[in-house]
């Protein structure tokens, strides 16, 4: 395996793409879900970029790009149309210990974006090693059919399962038995068309009935249900 894979917290830091293009306003949409603050540095922005601009959720610095444009940077992104400014980029990345996409570039990446299937609060990450992006591309796509955003809704009730479970004077094993237990179930098709009423009842039979654990109030009105994703 040449790439381990990892889930990078972003939020609040700074994340440098060099390039304007439609590849560097891709990566920058992404970068900005994640919560990271970024700083394009090119001469000419896309339309996206310029509206992202224009809308404070980017920082623009309008010329080529510069080895002090680095400064502070978390991440970085090469995302240039000249392949040797992009490498350099690569080098200058290494040498101040700052992760680095070369796009398209592999052999000059210290890591790759992956394909991402996202609902909610689940995201599945698809890579293909750099080998095959188009092959990650189908299997993401092929996944986002089978992954509907019941999916994303179970996850929401497993969490609060979770955090009211974790707060009982149990063993750790018997925690984990209970938290194996409750995913068993095919959930997604369970809570398709199920309404909060059932849903409580069957969670409810399996904590006290299987593990005997006093009643815990899993449910506040119909808030799941109202906002799936």
């Amino acid at each position: 395996m040449r790439y381990f894979p990892i889930f990078l917290d972003l939020r609040g830091k700074l994340c440098v793409i060099a390039g304007g293009g439609r590849v560097a306003e891709r990566k920058a949409r992404k970068l900005l879900e994640a919560g990271a603050r970024v700083r394009v540095v090119s001469p000419e922005l896309t339309a996206g970029l310029h509206q992202l601009k224009w809308e404070g959720k980017i920082l623009h610095r309008e010329r080529r790009f510069q080895a002090r444009d680095l400064g502070n940077a978390h991440l970085a992104i090469a995302a240039t149309d000249d392949r040797e400014l992009n490498r350099r980029i690569y080098q200058l990345c290494g040498k101040r210990r700052i992760w680095v996409n070369g796009v398209d570039d592999p052999l000059h990446s210290s890591f790759i974006f992956p394909s991402v299937v996202k609902k909610g609060d689940l995201v599945l990450a698809i890579s293909t090693s750099g080998k095959s992006p188009a092959m990650a591309r189908a299997l993401r796509r092929k996944l986002e059919k089978e992954i509907g955003s019941e999916y994303s809704l179970g996850l929401k009730i497993l969490g609060k399962l979770r955090n009211g479970i974790k707060g009982l004077n149990l063993p750790p094993g018997q925690k984990k038995k209970i938290f194996q237990r409750l995913v068993q179930e095919d959930l997604g098709r369970f809570i398709r068309g199920s309404d909060p009423n059932r849903l409580e009842s069957h969670f409810r039979n399996i904590l006290q009935r299987e593990f005997g654990l006093p009643p815990l109030r899993l449910f506040r009105g119909r808030d799941f249900f109202d906002s799936p994703g």
